[in-house]
């Protein structure tokens, strides 16, 4: 997380990278995700999944 934008009368504007996870008996994908938050309204402004990465029981990992 970072600071993209602080302007002094109100909450910042965040630069936001995290990843989610989901798991199944036979696989387990992560998608990493690149946002922009506005703290002051307390909506996403923009939010894009940057990549999918699925591990799938017995076989190599791949990217998507």
């Amino acid at each position: 997380m970072s600071i993209k934008d602080w302007s002094t009368t109100e909450w910042p504007t965040l630069e936001i990278q995290y990843d989610t996870h989901r798991a199944t008996p036979t696989s387990f994908t992560t998608i990493e995700w690149h946002s922009v938050f506005d703290a002051n309204t307390s909506q996403f402004i923009s939010r894009l999944p940057f990549g999918i990465t699925r591990k799938n029981k017995g076989a190599a990992e791949r990217d998507y």
